[in-house]
C-alpha cells in the first residue's frame, strides 16, 4: 500500500499524467480533482494543492484564498507580470528539480504546522501561539498550561497528580501535588470564563482527563 503523501490537482490531465509518472521521485501521489467537485470533497486536515492558474481564474469563489498557504501554483512564464497572492509560484516550463523543492518546502511547512496543532474534544490547542481556540474565542495558556492540556489530551486514561508532577514539574523541588491542583484550578477557571466550560478537565478516580 502506497504511504505517499496525497496532493490534490486542479491542472489539465496531460499536466497531471507527467506529474504521477514521477511520483517516485516526489514521492507523492497526485489526485485529479473536478473543480466544481471541490468543495463537497473531504481534503482532511492541510492539504497540498498544484493549481494551474487558469483553473484558479476560472473559479469565483474564496475556496483557494482559505488554502492560499498550501497551493504551489503553476504559471506560464508569460503570465509573469500579472500579480499573486500565493506564497508558492513556480513559472513554466521548469526543471523537474524545481518542482520537487517546492513541494518539498509546503510538505516541510505543513509537517511543522500539524505539530503545532493539538485536536482536542472540540478546541484547538496552538502550541506554537500557547492558545486554546474554539471557533473565534481563544484564550493565552502559560507553558505549563500548554504541556498539561498537551499530557492529558494524548492520553488514553485518567493521568494522576503524580504522574503530571513528574511530567510537566519533571524534578524540580518547589513543585508537588498542590502545584498542580493549583495549575488546573487556575485553567478551568481560564476556560470557564471564556468558553463557558465547567467540564474540559474532568476528575477521575484515579486522576485527571479530557
Amino acid at each position: 500500500m502506497s504511504t505517499y503523501q496525497k496532493i490534490y490537482i486542479f491542472a489539465e490531465n496531460y499536466f497531471i499524467n507527467s506529474l504521477n509518472e514521477l511520483k517516485e521521485y516526489f514521492k507523492s501521489e497526485f489526485i485529479k480533482i473536478d473543480i466544481k467537485e471541490k468543495k463537497n470533497f473531504d481534503f482532511g486536515p492541510n492539504p497540498l494543492f498544484i493549481i494551474q492558474e487558469s483553473f484558479l481564474n476560472n473559479s469565483n469563489d474564496d475556496f483557494f484564498e482559505k488554502f492560499k498557504n498550501n497551493i504551489l501554483l503553476i504559471r506560464n512564464y508569460k503570465d509573469k507580470k500579472k500579480k499573486i497572492n500565493f506564497n508558492y509560484l513556480l513559472q513554466v516550463p521548469a526543471k523537474v528539480d524545481n518542482y520537487k523543492k517546492d513541494i518539498d518546502e509546503i510538505k516541510s511547512r505543513l509537517k511543522f504546522q500539524i505539530n503545532s496543532f493539538v485536536k482536542t474534544g472540540k478546541y484547538i490547542l496552538d502550541k506554537n501561539e500557547k492558545r486554546l481556540k474554539f471557533e473565534k474565542k481563544s484564550i493565552s495558556l502559560t507553558e505549563k498550561e500548554v504541556q498539561l492540556i498537551e499530557i492529558l489530551a494524548y492520553s488514553k486514561a485518567p493521568v494522576s497528580k503524580e504522574q503530571i508532577q513528574k511530567r510537566v514539574w519533571v524534578y524540580s523541588e518547589q513543585a508537588d501535588t498542590h502545584t498542580v491542583e493549583t495549575h488546573i484550578y487556575r485553567l478551568r477557571k481560564k476556560i470557564n470564563e471564556i468558553f463557558s466550560d465547567q467540564n474540559f478537565i474532568k476528575n477521575k478516580k484515579n486522576g485527571y482527563e479530557i
